[in-house]
């Protein structure tokens, strides 16, 4: 009993007796095991000794009385003695520990050393994978194992039970594919162990299983091109995040979760990675014997010649982060090989070829970065920039920029840019971050790319597969070890919840009889991490403090942890600390720990990686922002933005991603794969016990082990076993499901040594399952061969059932065809014979038919010859009457006078005889009168109607006339349409596309015609009204908006809301008149009728009618364009209610004429008759023709929904605001019922609805809308109180800000009627205008505050200012209004959706495009609105741009309007530089007139390629790329463009353009000027620029420069066209204005230089500006031969600096210096030399000075004499003395000391004839040498410490020389101070005309205007003294 209770301890039993057949049986036989040791007397038999490392395998030697020797495996010999032999010393070894066993769960002894020994056994047979149930142990051999991986081995394990075979990977993962099926749930696999366990290799092999697997579920031909994709992901992945450390040659220094999905069919449909902790730190140093990421060796070794020669490639020991650790080849590892994989899994992936380069460009630009150096010298310095050159070529970064960020520091202190320079090591943190940078996201963008390239659709489950870094415990451990080992206790912890806790809390619960086992517990290690106050924790918390430190963590960490068992303190005091990990005890250095886990990346360094020419840098840190973007917007420094987020820390983010890995697999059901390195020298064959052991302890293989031995890995539900093995127990009868599940596993297992009933489940080992799994497959092969016979016994009747019809069927036809063919036979005769007797009558009626057509024609050419006779005979009759006509009236007229004549003769004689026959003659006259009135009577009334009948006779010729000539023209317009129809049905085709064009015409038509509407409704809102009164608000009611078009913003709610007849009347003593009424953008419009007409108006028509004066008579008509399509015209505008005169149907419209004999005419042509009308004005005329236009191919549903939205408020009666409405009541009355009224402000409106209905209806639409806050659904107010909206009249406010609007009231009850509202979205935006005191005005109201702060709100329709009361509660409003703007979406134009829709594309098809999304193409249509959503409001221009602008969305409707009438002007360079100054000033506009240029050039007919216009367009486009860089989605967009134009049109002027573009878009660089005239011209001709570059001597060169040439590069040419050495003398480009010089900077653009000098020309500056050319840095100044070029230059030079003062001498020398000057100059003296200059010889300050001294001499004396002689002296002697003040005595004075200066130089000039110029030259050099400060460049300054240093506020000269700083009293010749450039600390400008100087720690400060210059200089000597230290 001892023995056994001692034994039940031994092996973890407890005490608690269970009298179970199972644990007797165990006792039994661990009983007979003891008594068994004392039996081990034979040689040879295998046993277990206990030694001081615990068991050992061992071997009998020899057996005694007294002992028993034994010889260990590990080569030890032990005795043991017989007294002291028991079960704690020796045991005889169990046959499954001798024989070696597959799972190690059935291991006879259960102690580690048996596990260890199992798996060494099973090594030394290359037999590397073990089970322990379900797990799997993998040991790496360290080499390939024949037949181990193929795919015959791959195809055994498929549709295998586990267990059934060897273990092997590939068992594991048939079986997860298996369970995702069986348990319908997901998979995951998590392979585990230290680093160079295998784990990546395990990881591939389950996924090349998968893989396999996925491609045999696949039926018929797949496209496995995922799969592919899976499997080429790894060289990829191992490429660029593995790399060799000590422990193994192919580290994973990431993590990776793997998860490949599957569709129910069984294969992979996608799949996603997902990374974890790049080791970023090894980029740039590595530890001693490790290597950088394979990648990079694998591109210097692999790398062809060409790309060797464009990336600028060496060896690796060339490389500074490749060489440092002393490793940079490794003989396992072939990295050519790696390289042609990478290569090819990147085509898999289907990386285009200029993406793969531009990674390899990343990745040769990380290497060169690595090899830039710094040198301190006033800061941190370059020391080699052609490093840093060709860095920023492979990034196609700005040089000098890039280089500048390297080495200093820009901040923003009080919105002004500040830079700091930085010390070394700083700089080279600044390098390393940047290197880290563009690795960091170069490798996330790949793994986008290859998420991109595995993204699939549904997914039915998944498979996730995590190969994360091993527990790794270095020398020195790192921030990156910590997080390591982070993840794997992690992991760890994940492990025992799933084999410990979780199943033995399972077994607990259900009732299991079961003894617990003991098992390591890390929760308490992750405590000390992660929980609050742990070491986590504590590591933000000192990242997040400005002032916090590696050694204040340590402090930190110590004070709160040393007493945590689980965290080690140093015992001595070095910088790290400790943890307890469940592998082992690990240090950690804090060195560094707190920078590491900051990520700190200064802004300055993103921003100029953002700002790379390449689109794939800017990819790589796009979705990076820089820190100083929050709160930009608000356009105040002190509007910060509220609630800011701050950066999460690096172990944050892994601590988070960390835990959403544990979430995820928490939804998985776990595999396990536990990998065991065997050595740690990484050698094949070679197993080292303690390394092995050590992995099994810490991992729990030992607690794994008997757990698996002694639990029940597999349970399941009742109900589901038995519906999982139905099959099994079909036989049994019916009872509840627990019962059925008993019987069953009696019958397999009766003695349930492998099974245990729990309460709802049933437990069993995994055995018994592979055993139930078997059985069961075998009854459902069965069952499966009864139902597969049935099947194929139907199968094969139902086949031979087809065959037997088929042949039936196969009889009748060949029946049929037999007997059809008889028939046929007999048809075909008959048709033969039919065929010849129907030509015979065919031909015999042809003739007919041809002799009849010929009659036809003869007998219509004979009637129409018969009517042209009958016609011209008609007209000769006509003209014939007409003659006969004429002579009858005038043979009338003539008979007429003659019987009048003779009639007075008659009369005269009548009267003679009446005088004589007084009585008779006078009745016989009066007879005669009479009766001769009546015949004359008579004979007229015959002759009227005589010329009535033939008028009517004429008249009914002519018409008939008409009449037959229109027969005539009918019958030829019938033949013609005749003709035409038989073309139709070919252009059917033709005709549907052009349909479909003209439908997207239309519907840009519309858009367009809807924007007009709006432009027209705020027109009418501006104007006044019936309803608008003084108190008037600007603002109208906010509308929901969204874009549509070209960037127009359609208003939906603009749509009429109501309409219809009302009866209106203005008062009670008005009667009521019917209107009809409409609502339309928030305006209330009546009109006297309904408005029917699409267009109406006066206009000019021409009289039609055969007559004359009809045709030449022009009548005014009102002319009415009707919805039906109907164009009417009447002689009234009342039009209702009068019929027209005549209706022009659009239908019979043929033509419309543009043009005519009079001024503003057009014609409308009809099949009937041309209609010829005037206009007023030509703008009149086009609105008709484009209005006519446009409804002639517009649908009639189209017009009515145009007729809908388009009123004309020209033509209402009134109209009323809806803003200016107070209330609107019902009125019912007896006498009106159904009647309202509206009341405003001014007055009141009585309406009367045709119903009860339509009454509420109109009450409901045009009543004001209310807003009220704080109740519960309605809309809440975001920010709300009293502000004044400033206007013409001041005006008190009560605001109220809500989520997308700012509404605001007359009073605090917000439940009365909006005064007005603002809709805000995100293109609003709020700036402060200004802190000021109104002063206290009489205002309406409450109007009376002052306001302190006022700020402006840009809105969509309007700007208003608005006033606080303070400052602070102004602020307020603005950050609570910009964060509304802030959070509204974004909004995008069609024309923005469109272009990132072809961006994202890669390869459009552009003639697609462009017919479907004619909004990209060139139009010659004014645009209503930008392309772009740009913001509104004015921009805000700097004090030095003195233009007026407009809004954005103006400027751009202006941009485009003024390329539209480019080709109509004669000189179009004044317009292309307006264009190019407003986007020099406007810079959100430049992307919209890119955008415009684009537009205006794309969609070209072949034959307007080299139009003049789209010309005009390509040269404004070249323009704006030599000028301006657009955004990066338009430059990609532009780009594709110009590609698309390149490789269409080769060989056009147009491809010319868009060569220059894209040369012009790799070098644009930001300009400080807009372009130039010359620049412009020079663009436009696509040639270079040329100017003049001149030096002293009078010389001058042309050069030729472009629109991004530098400084630097003149000079560089400059200097090798001149054969100057570059070692010599520094030179340098300066402008000179005539006075005086100022250097140019190398990074400066000669074209900005140029723009400047143009920009002083035009203001009125008459100095001319020039370019020179001459020494900036004087370095080599001694040794130069004087006969050199460059020793011309310096005697120049130096004359020049003598002449300007800048030399300290007597008066003496200068007069000598100056004969020299002129002997070189003119030679020797000749009489009657007359100097003309002198000032180019002897400094003009002297001359001042002397002639001011003379001048304070006299006034001295005069003062002098005055005083001594007061009231002596004469008032005469006095006025005698002249005024030294006068300007004539000032000149006198002057003249007089040049003529004694000229006559001193022309005395010393004689006495040095002979001389040589070379002499002269020689001698003046020397003199100057004589000075210390020869070669110094001399800046008047003054000091302005009060140190006493230098005396304040004197002047002085501050000299800048190649070897030090000076300080000279001005004038001296001897320094006051000279400072080693070593000693400057640094050096800048702290504020506006002060210079800085730091020199050992002590501070000058100066004031001069010369800053720049002094800075650029100090900075220049600077670098060359870096180079020099180089070169030494």
């Amino acid at each position: 009993q001892t023995r056994a209770c001692h034994v039940n301890n031994r092996y973890g039993f407890t005490s608690d007796l269970h009298t179970t057949a199972q644990k007797l049986a165990k006792v039994k036989d661990s009983y007979h095991r003891i008594m068994s040791s004392s039996l081990l007397t034979q040689p040879g038999q295998r046993a277990w000794v206990f030694t001081s490392s615990g068991w050992i395998p061992a071997t009998v030697v020899n057996a005694t009385a007294s002992e028993v020797s034994f010889s260990s495996d590990y080569g030890q010999t032990l005795s043991v003695p017989r007294a002291s032999m028991s079960p704690e010393v020796v045991m005889p070894m169990h046959h499954t520990s001798i024989d070696t066993v597959e799972d190690m769960s059935q291991l006879g002894d259960l102690h580690e050393a048996a596990i260890l020994y199992n798996i060494q056994q099973r090594y030394g047979q290359d037999k590397i994978y073990t089970y322990i149930g379900s797990i799997l142990s993998a040991v790496n051999p360290y080499k390939p194992i024949q037949s181990v991986y193929g795919l015959d081995v791959m195809e055994g394990y498929m549709k295998k039970q586990l267990g059934d075979l060897s273990p092997h990977i590939y068992a594991i993962a048939n079986e997860v594919y298996d369970s995702m099926w069986r348990q319908r749930e997901k998979q995951c696999v998590l392979i585990s162990g230290e680093s160079g366990a295998g784990k990546t290799e395990s990881a591939k092999f389950i996924i090349s299983y998968l893989s396999a697997m996925s491609q045999r579920s696949s039926i018929g031909a797949v496209d496995f091109s995922v799969e592919e994709a899976i499997l080429q992901s790894s060289p990829i992945l191992e490429a660029f995040g593995n790399a060799k450390t000590i422990y193994n040659n192919n580290s994973s220094r990431f993590g990776k979760y793997i998860q490949l999905n599957f569709v129910e069919q069984g294969q992979i449909n996608g799949g996603i990675i997902i990374d974890y902790l790049l080791e970023k730190n090894r980029v740039v140093r590595q530890n001693p014997g490790e290597r950088n990421y394979h990648i990079f060796y694998a591109l210097l070794i692999g790398a062809s010649e060409e790309e060797r020669t464009r990336l600028n490639l060496f060896s690796a020991d060339q490389y500074h982060y490749l060489s440092q650790s002393g490793c940079v080849a490794d003989p396992n590892i072939n990295d050519v090989q790696d390289f042609i994989n990478v290569k090819h899994a990147f085509e898999v992936m289907h990386l285009a070829i200029d993406q793969i380069q531009d990674v390899l460009s990343v990745l040769a630009g990380i290497l060169h970065l690595g090899n830039v150096s710094f040198v301190q010298a006033g800061g941190a310095q370059v020391a080699d920039k052609a490093v840093v050159e060709c860095v920023a070529n492979l990034l196609k970064l700005d040089t000098y920029q890039f280089a500048d960020s390297l080495t200093q520091r820009y901040m923003v202190l009080r919105g002004e840019q500040i830079t700091t320079p930085l010390t070394v090591e700083q700089a080279v943190d600044s390098r390393d971050s940047v290197a880290m940078a563009l690795y960091a996201n170069c490798f996330k963008w790949i793994l986008q790319t290859i998420n991109v390239r595995l993204r699939g659709g549904e997914k039915f489950s998944s498979v996730g597969i995590l190969d994360i870094f091993g527990f790794e415990n270095f020398k020195v451990n790192r921030f990156e070890q910590f997080n390591i080992n982070f993840a794997n206790e992690k992991l760890q912890e994940y492990f025992n919840k799933h084999i410990f806790s979780l199943e033995q809390h399972e077994y607990s619960k259900e009732g299991i009889n079961w003894a617990d086992i003991d098992w390591i517990d890390n929760s308490e290690c992750l405590d000390l991490i992660e929980k609050k106050l742990g070491v986590l924790s504590l590591l933000d918390e000192e990242s997040r403090f400005p002032k916090g430190t590696d050694h204040t963590l340590l402090d930190k960490l110590h004070k709160a942890h040393e007493r945590n068992p689980f965290y080690l303190k140093p015992k001595v005091n070095h910088p790290k600390f400790g943890i307890r990990h469940y592998a082992g005890e690990v240090f950690y250095d804090v060195i560094g720990l707190l920078e590491k886990n900051r990520d700190t990346f200064r802004d300055d360094m993103l921003k100029v990686l953002k700002e790379s020419r390449s689109d794939f840098i800017y990819d790589l840190f796009e979705h990076m922002s820089l820190s100083t973007d929050q709160g930009q917007n608000t356009g105040f420094s002190r509007a910060q933005k509220k609630g800011a987020k701050k950066k999460a820390t690096v172990s944050s983010q892994f601590k988070d991603s960390l835990h959403s890995l544990m979430t995820t697999l928490g939804q998985c059901n776990p595999y396990f794969v536990r990998c065991i390195k065997p050595n740690m020298e990484k050698v094949p064959n070679h197993f080292a016990p303690d390394v092995v052991m050590n992995q099994l302890k810490y991992s729990g293989m030992m607690e794994t082990v008997r757990i698996r031995r002694a639990g029940y890995p597999v349970r399941r539900l009742y109900d589901d076993f038995v519906f999982r093995y139905n099959v099994l127990i079909r036989h049994l009868p019916d009872n509840p499901s627990n019962i059925m599940c008993q019987q069953a596993l009696q019958k397999y297992d009766p003695q349930r040594k492998d099974w245990q009933m729990g309460h709802n489940k049933i437990f069993m080992r995994e055995n018994l399952e592979r055993l139930l799994e078997r059985e069961r497959d075998n009854e459902l092969k069965a069952v499966c061969r009864v139902i597969y016979n049935v099947v194929i016994t139907f199968i094969m009747r139902r086949r031979y059932l087809k065959i037997r019809q088929k042949i039936i069927f196969v009889q009748k036809y060949v029946k049929a065809y037999l007997t059809r063919k008889h028939y046929l036979m007999t048809v075909r005769a008959v048709i033969i014979l039919q065929k010849y007797e129907r030509a015979r009558q065919a031909r015999k009626l042809y003739a007919e038919l041809l002799e009849q057509k010929r009659i036809e024609e003869e007998r219509r050419r004979e009637e129409e010859r018969r009517r042209e006779e009958e016609r011209k005979r008609e007209l000769e009759r006509l003209e014939r009457e007409k003659k006969e006509q004429e002579l009858e009236e005038m043979k009338r007229r003539l008979e007429e006078e003659e019987r009048q004549r003779r009639q007075a003769e008659e009369a005269r004689i009548k009267a003679e005889e009446e005088e004589r026959l007084a009585a008779l003659a006078k009745a016989k006259e009066l007879e005669g009168q009479i009766q001769r009135e009546r015949d004359e009577e008579l004979r007229r009334k015959q002759e009227v109607e005589r010329q009535r009948e033939e008028e009517r006779l004429r008249q009914a010729e002519a018409v008939r006339i008409d009449r037959e000539l229109q027969e005539a023209e009918e019958i030829a317009r019938k033949e013609a349409e005749a003709e035409a129809a038989a073309l139709t049905e070919i252009l059917n085709l033709d005709h549907a596309l052009q349909e479909a064009e003209d439908e997207v015409v239309e519907i840009d038509e519309f858009m367009e015609e809807e924007t007009e509407v709006e432009a027209k409704s705020a027109a009418r809102q501006s104007r006044t009204s019936i309803g608008s009164y003084d108190d008037m608000e600007e603002e109208t009611r906010s509308r929901k908006g969204t874009f549509s078009g070209e960037g127009q913003l359609l208003n939906l709610e603009d749509e009429p809301s109501i309409e219809g007849f009302v009866l209106m009347k203005g008062s009670n003593r008005d009667s009521w008149k019917q209107r009809w009424a409409i609502i339309n953008n928030d305006t209330f419009l009546f009109f006297k009728n309904k408005q029917d007409a699409l267009k109406q108006g006066w206009l000019r028509k021409k009289g039609g009618g055969t007559g004359t004066i009809g045709r030449r008579n022009w009548k005014d008509r009102f002319f009415v364009l009707k919805q039906d399509k109907s164009l009417c015209y009447y002689a009234t505008s009342d039009y209702h209610s009068n019929k027209p005169q005549k209706t022009i149907e659009l239908s019979q419209v043929i033509n419309l004429i543009d043009g005519g004999s009079k001024e503003h005419a057009f014609g409308i042509e009809t099949t009937d008759r041309t209609y010829y009308i005037t206009a007023s004005s030509s703008e009149e005329k086009r609105e008709w023709l484009e209005t006519l236009r446009v409804v002639r191919t517009m649908s009639a549903e189209k017009i009515k929904r145009i007729m809908e939205r388009e009123v004309d408020p020209r033509n209402a009666l009134g109209s009323i605001d809806l803003d200016n409405i107070d209330q609107v009541v019902a009125a019912d009355q007896v006498k009106s019922p159904n009647a309202f009224v509206i009341i405003t402000p001014n007055r009141v409106f009585n309406l009367q609805a045709v119903s009860p209905f339509e009454m509420h209806r109109w009450i409901g639409a045009l009543s004001p809308k209310k807003i009220t806050i704080g109740d519960e659904g309605e809309i809440r107010a975001l920010e709300s109180g009293w502000l004044i909206k400033e206007g013409k009249v001041r005006r008190k406010r009560y605001f109220v800000l809500t989520e997308n609007a700012l509404n605001y009231y007359k009073s605090e009850d917000t439940r009365q009627a909006l005064a007005g509202s603002i809709h805000l979205n995100c293109l609003c935006s709020v700036v402060a205008q200004q802190i000021k005191e109104h002063e206290p005005q009489s205002l309406t109201g409450d109007d009376t505050e002052q306001g302190a702060f006022t700020f402006k709100l840009n809105s969509r329709k309007h700007s208003i200012e608005l006033t606080a009361r303070t400052e602070d509660l102004g602020i307020k409003w603005m950050n609570a209004i910009q964060e509304v703007i802030d959070n509204c979406p974004p909004i995008q134009t069609i024309t923005e959706r469109l272009v990132l829709h072809i961006i994202k594309s890669r390869k459009p098809n552009w003639t697609t495009i462009y017919k479907s999304q004619p909004v990209l193409t060139h139009t010659k249509t004014p645009i209503k609105a930008p392309l772009l959503a740009l913001p509104y409001g004015k921009p805000e221009l700097s004090l030095t741009k003195s233009l007026e602008y407009g809004s954005l969305h103006q400027e751009a409707v202006k941009v485009f309007n003024a390329l539209l009438r480019l080709d109509a002007v004669g000189n179009p360079i004044p317009a292309v530089q307006g264009i190019l100054q407003t986007c020099y000033d406007l810079e959100d506009l430049r992307g919209e007139v890119f955008c415009q240029l684009i537009k205006q050039t794309a969609g070209i007919k072949d034959e307007d390629v080299d139009n003049d216009v789209i010309l005009r367009a390509w040269q404004i486009l070249g323009c704006m790329c030599c000028t301006f860089s657009p955004e990066r989605a338009i430059m990609r967009y532009l780009k594709m463009h110009i590609k698309r134009v390149i490789d269409q049109y080769p060989n056009s002027e147009m491809a010319k353009f868009a060569n220059f573009c894209d040369a012009n878009l790799l070098r644009t660089r930001n300009r400080d000027y807009p372009p130039s005239k010359d620049e412009v011209i020079a663009c436009l001709g696509r040639r270079d620029i040329f100017t003049n570059v001149y030096c002293f001597g009078g010389g001058e060169c042309k050069i030729n420069v472009n629109s991004s040439t530098t400084a630097g590069t003149v000079v560089q040419k400059l200097t090798l066209g001149l054969g100057i050495s570059s070692k010599s003398n520094r030179f340098a480009l300066f402008e000179w204005n005539g006075e005086k010089y100022k250097v140019v900077d190398e990074r400066a653009l000669i074209a900005d230089i140029l723009a400047k000098f143009e920009k002083y020309q035009l203001s009125g500056n008459l100095v001319h500006y020039q370019l020179f050319y001459k020494i900036f840095c004087f370095i080599n100044i001694y040794n130069l031969l004087t006969e050199s070029l460059e020793a011309a230059f310096l005697f120049e030079q130096m004359c020049d600096q003598v002449v300007s003062g800048f030399f300290p001498t007597d008066n003496a020398t200068l007069l000598k210096l100056a004969s020299l000057r002129i002997q070189y100059l003119e030679g020797d003296y000749e009489p009657g030399a007359v100097i003309q200059d002198v000032t180019k010889l002897y400094p003009p300050s002297k001359i001042k000075e002397e002639a001011e001294s003379q001048k304070e001499f006299l006034s001295t004396l005069l003062r002098n004499t005055t005083n001594k002689g007061k009231g002596t002296v004469s008032k005469k002697l006095l006025s005698k003395v002249p005024d030294l003040s006068t300007t004539e005595h000032i000149e006198r004075t002057l003249t007089s000391k040049l003529q004694e200066v000229k006559g001193a130089i022309t005395e010393q000039w004689k006495q040095i004839q002979g001389t040589s110029a070379e002499e002269a030259q020689e001698e003046y050099m020397k003199t100057l040498q004589l000075w210390s400060g020869y070669g110094t460049t001399m800046f008047n300054v003054t000091y302005l410490l009060s140190d006493r240093r230098y005396p304040q506020k004197v002047p002085l000269w501050l000299g800048v020389g190649h070897k030090n700083l000076s300080v000279f009293l001005r004038g001296d010749r001897e320094p006051q101070e000279a400072f080693s450039y070593e000693n400057i600390q640094s050096f800048g400008t702290p504020y506006t005309n002060k210079y800085k100087v730091v020199v050992d720690g002590d501070t000058l400060l100066f004031e001069t205007e010369q800053v720049a210059d002094i800075a650029r200089l100090m900075k220049a000597y600077v670098s060359l003294i870096v180079k020099e230290k180089n070169l030494h």
